[in-house]
């Protein structure tokens, strides 16, 4: 090689070290001409083999451009079945692909534009170069986005079947009434009327009011549950299939139902349709705790759980977020309690061991830890008290003695209402301002299997192992009260938990049916 020869690769000119003289002497000359341009013959096989490399590289790309491409359509194909319900969204993908295709294309003929139009500078070819690698790569790009919209149509579509498999599932076959009679749940009685139906043998059940009737003479007729209307069911609902054991159900609001197990509780709405299902043992079947202990209370969309499993008395689950925690226990208090809400806090009084309250905010937050000295807490009608006989302030948890005329000092607190009238054990009560009390006896033993429930201050229903019990304020012996004579059907002894929203009590029996009643129509004033 002469010392004034250069060897040309890749973007880059690369010339040798001069070669060692002893002696160099610069002699003037004058410019010679212009040599010709560079031709193919100029450069040897290798040479121009490497020049076309960055060209031979981005075909390779482009290929596989064009396979990602072919490939995204055989995708697209094979999910063609699936995609009824998704027709708009594979249209869109089928248009990313066609645009894919249509890139990649035009990098081909860019390609191969380069080599017949070779530059007849090394800075053209590489320029050319750079762009029909650019283009192909953002083809491939294009090309990977289109498969992904397929997939994603394809999960949309599934989500859309499973969804509508569940719907399937949980429609219909869950309301049953007495009997044998079929029921039907109607949106409102408007519904109820415009169906058209004259069936004497079917229930018909207002979805508003849950108020059941029957077609007799040409009209429809409220319905109790026998034609002698002695029975006092409204609703029985077969709640098998949430589990082997329902504990309790509660209702809050129009949003729904909670059904609870001892492994999880679900959501339902007004139906008994599932909408979620929370798994979280607990011990919502503890019979020594109480079974009408309140084991759910909630506060905006946010659940609290008495769970008590172990170490764990408080749970809360967020519905917004579908995120759940158990809350701070710096007692490590165990086994069970109960749980309210009251004024935007969550109280928990914890009954296993020893009393103690914690309260929370609506976050889920601790802002209280207390001991006390007498028996366990509850909440009926927003007013707090203990079993033994004293309120409770909720706002700096103070405690006040109560009074009750007439009573030994075995005072068993079990219900005080708004109003403030009170009922114990025996059905000892108290009536307003706490000034008389009145033994009812056997008649009503509510005790801790009973229920009692305050109907706009004007009586107590009372659901005792004797059958359901009216007393009208202000109680009184010759005058006042009034014995319910209810025949029941299911032994106050074989319910689980009974809770209340309103005038309906909802009762969970221990062969998994809940009774819904509306106690409102012993009110006949």
């Amino acid at each position: 090689m002469a010392d004034s020869d250069c060897i040309i690769v890749h973007e880059q000119v690369v010339v040798p070290d001069a070669a060692v003289v002893e002696e160099m002497v610069a002699l003037p000359g004058e410019k010679g001409d212009k040599g010709d341009p560079f031709t193919y013959d100029d450069f040897t096989p290798e040479q121009i083999a490497e020049l076309q490399r960055p060209a031979t590289e981005a075909a390779e790309v482009a290929n596989q451009a064009a396979e990602n491409a072919n490939k995204a359509t055989s995708d697209i194909k094979a999910l063609g079945v699936k995609l009824t319900a998704e027709e708009a969204k594979r249209e869109s993908a089928e248009s990313s692909r066609a645009s894919a295709e249509s890139e990649r294309a035009e990098a081909e003929f860019q390609r191969e534009t380069s080599f017949s139009q070779m530059q007849t500078t090394l800075e053209g070819l590489i320029t050319d170069t750079r762009t029909a690698t650019s283009n192909a790569n953002t083809a491939a790009g294009n090309a990977e986005n289109a498969a992904t919209a397929a997939n994603n149509s394809a999960t949309l579509a599934n989500e859309a079947a499973d969804k509508a498999n569940q719907a399937a599932q949980n429609v219909d076959g869950r309301v049953t009434a007495l009997e044998g009679k079929a029921s039907e749940v109607y949106e409102n009685y408007d519904a109820i009327e415009a169906s058209g139906e004259t069936n004497p043998n079917k229930i018909y059940i207002d979805g508003e009011t849950l108020h059941s009737y029957v077609y007799k003479n040409g009209e429809f007729v409220p319905f109790s549950g026998q034609e002698d209307g002695t029975i006092s069911i409204q609703r029985c609902i077969d709640l098998s299939e949430f589990g082997s054991s329902v504990t309790g159900v509660y209702r809050f609001d129009d949003t729904g139902y909670y059904i609870i197990t001892k492994n999880n509780f679900t959501k339902t709405d007004l139906y008994f349709k599932k909408i979620y299902t929370v798994n979280i043992s607990n011990t919502s079947n503890r019979n020594e705790s109480g079974v009408m202990r309140n084991v759910l209370c909630k506060i905006g969309n946010k659940i609290f759980f008495a769970a008590c499993w172990f170490a764990n008395p408080v749970y809360m689950y967020d519905e917004e977020t579908s995120e759940g925690k158990y809350l701070d226990n710096p007692e490590g208090l165990q086994h069970y309690g109960a749980v309210y809400a009251y004024d935007n806090k969550v109280y928990y009084f914890h009954r296993y061991n020893k009393p103690h309250i914690y309260v929370y905010d609506a976050d889920g937050n601790l802002v209280t830890n207390k001991a006390y000295d007498y028996k366990y807490i509850k909440i009926t009608d927003g007013i707090a008290f203990t079993k033994d006989g004293y309120k409770v302030n909720l706002e700096d948890l103070t405690f006040e003695k109560l009074t009750f005329p007439n009573l030994e000092e075995n005072i068993n607190l079990l219900y005080v209402f708004s109003n403030g009238n009170m009922i114990c054990h025996m059905s000892n009560i108290s009536n307003k301002n706490n000034t008389t009390s009145y033994n009812f006896g056997d008649i009503g033993n509510v005790q801790e299997y009973g229920y009692c429930i305050n109907v706009d201050d004007r009586l107590t229903v009372a659901f005792t192992p004797n059958g359901k019990y009216v007393f009208r304020y202000p109680y009184g012996i010759l005058n006042s009260t009034f014995r319910g004579v209810d025949a029941d059907i299911v032994s106050q002894n074989n319910i689980w938990r009974q809770t209340n929203y309103k005038n309906f009590v909802y009762s969970t029996t221990g062969g998994n049916v809940l009774i819904i009643e509306d106690v409102s129509r012993y009110d006949t004033n």
